[in-house]
Order: structure tokens, then C-alpha cells, then sequence
């Protein structure tokens, strides 16, 4: 029986890592990208802007009836340009901008072509909050990788000591191996039984920093969705807590 069989405590939490990281990546990018578009959004000009030095730069009447559409274009540019775009949201501009800025941005973008100083400086401040939001967003991944990662080592070593057990013929064992095992076993449970505290400890320590309305349920299962299980720690401590447990009950009907 392979280590990969009791169970798969590598590919498991290795999984979570790797999807830990690329949301990480992902969210980065996309701070960049809202980052450069309230670059963009800073230098249109509004209504009343182009109003003022009409005088001076005639075609600058121009640029105030295409306000919004430059903000269309800033937005294309930039957060609809993120490299991961398509496959993850693959949305139209509107249904983008209504998620992102709100419903009354979105019609305020979509159902006028003048950009006013109101208009400007709501979108600015939403850009703002959607930038905090990001970056909060990604302190809860990396809180959430760290978390896993300190896992990582010791929920391996459980399972490669319960998958060498199994390969032994309980039969074959003198009573000083059995000792040595049984001892091992129970030290196990102790092991993930504190693993287990300290994971929920931390679950619940990233939930209330998160700032986030979402449980942490919903918290897990976007975080999760590409596998089995929104809690992969705690599930690889249940089944080697199941697996140890049977190896235990084998050494005890040996005495």
C-alpha cells in the first residue's frame, strides 16, 4: 500500500498550497490593475472641467461628452486585461462594473455619457474601497497558507509512520516492536488532536480578521472549490486519525 493510500496527506494539503498561492498571485494582479485604473480614471476630465477651458482647448468639449466611455476604456485596459480574466470572471463590462463598483455607478457609467465631478469622485472613492478590499482579501490567503503550510510537515511524517505500520505483517512483530508502535500510535493521537486545535484556532483567528461578510464556510469553499474538501487540513486529520486508530486496535489484539 502506497503512502499516497493513508491517505493522501501530500497531494492534499500540497493541492490547498498551490491554490493558495495562484489566488494570491491573482489578487495581486488585480490591485496593480485597479491601481492603474484609478490612475487613468484621475486624468478624465469632467463636465464642468471641460466647461471651464473650453476657451483654451476647443476640442475639450469633446473629451467631457466621452467621459464615461474613456472610464470604459480605462476599465478595459486594466481590470478586464488581468491575465486570468476570461477564466475566472468572464464577464460583460457591465455585469463587471455593477459587481465591482456597485449598481449605482454602473448605471451612472453606462446610462450617461458625461462623467460629472460627482460621478468622478464616487468612482475614485469606490476604486479605493476596492482596493482595501483586495489587499484585506489577500492577507486572509497568506494567512490561510501559513496556516496550512506549518501543517504541512507533521501531518506527512503521521501518515508516512501509519503507512510503514501497514506494511508490516502484525503477526511478524516481537514485543518490543509492538511497544515502539503502540507508543508511536498513541503519540499520534496527541499529535493531531493538537494540530486539530491549533487549525481551528487559526480558522477562526482568519475568519474574524478577514473583515468579510462571507462565514467561513463560503470563505473555505471559494477558497476550495477546484477540490473535494473546503477543509483539507481537518480532513487529513480525520482520516489519519481513522487510519492510526485501526493500527492501534490490530497491535492490541496481539497481546
Amino acid at each position: 500500500m502506497s503512502l499516497s493510500q493513508i491517505p493522501n496527506t501530500r497531494g492534499e494539503i500540497s493541492s490547498a498550497i498551490d491554490i493558495l498561492i495562484i489566488e494570491y498571485n491573482q489578487i495581486t494582479e488585480e490591485i496593480q490593475a485597479f491601481e492603474h485604473f484609478r490612475e487613468k480614471v484621475s486624468n478624465i476630465s469632467t463636465k464642468i472641467e471641460s466647461r471651464n477651458s473650453i476657451n483654451n482647448f476647443s476640442c475639450q468639449q469633446k473629451s467631457t461628452v466621452e467621459g464615461t466611455s474613456k472610464v470604459r476604456t480605462a476599465y478595459r485596459d486594466s481590470i478586464m486585461s488581468v491575465s486570468h480574466y476570461e477564466e475566472e470572471y468572464g464577464d460583460t463590462y457591465l455585469s463587471s462594473i455593477n459587481e465591482e463598483l456597485g449598481p449605482d455607478l454602473a448605471t451612472a457609467l453606462t446610462e450617461s455619457s458625461e462623467l460629472t465631478p460627482i460621478s468622478k469622485s464616487a468612482l475614485i472613492n469606490q476604486i479605493d474601497n476596492t482596493i482595501e478590499g483586495r489587499k484585506q482579501l489577500r492577507k486572509t490567503v497568506q494567512s490561510e497558507q501559513d496556516s496550512i503550510e506549518s501543517t504541512y510537515n507533521e501531518l506527512y511524517d503521521i501518515g508516512k509512520f501509519i503507512n510503514q505500520c501497514s506494511e508490516y505483517k502484525i503477526s511478524s512483530l516481537n514485543n518490543d516492536q509492538i511497544v515502539e508502535f503502540e507508543s508511536t500510535l498513541s503519540n499520534n493521537v496527541e499529535m493531531l488532536d493538537e494540530i486539530s486545535v491549533t487549525r481551528q484556532q487559526d480558522l477562526h483567528k482568519i475568519q474574524k480578521s478577514s473583515q468579510t461578510n462571507k462565514a467561513s464556510s463560503d470563505l473555505h469553499s471559494y477558497f476550495y472549490q477546484s477540490i473535494s474538501t473546503d477543509y483539507p487540513v481537518l480532513e487529513t486529520i480525520g482520516k489519519l486519525g481513522r487510519e492510526n486508530n485501526k493500527l492501534k486496535l490490530k497491535l492490541s489484539r496481539t497481546n
